[in-house]
């Protein structure tokens, strides 16, 4: 009985990937959410498009 627990703990997936996903989401979009109207017509993105993907929530 030791033994699995044991071995369930080592298949466990740990949170630090998805934390990490998340940060990055984060930091992104508040970037995005500065870039000027022409930094994003350079980037090929349409205004509205960058402000609704900014105000996603980072989990998403």
């Amino acid at each position: 009985m030791i033994l699995s627990a044991r071995l369930a703990a080592l298949f466990r997936p740990s949170p630090a990937p998805l934390l990490r996903l998340w940060r990055r989401r984060a930091a992104t979009r508040r970037q995005l959410s500065r870039l000027s109207a022409w930094q994003l017509a350079d980037l090929g993105l349409a205004p509205d498009a960058a402000e609704r993907e900014a105000r996603l929530p980072f989990w998403r």
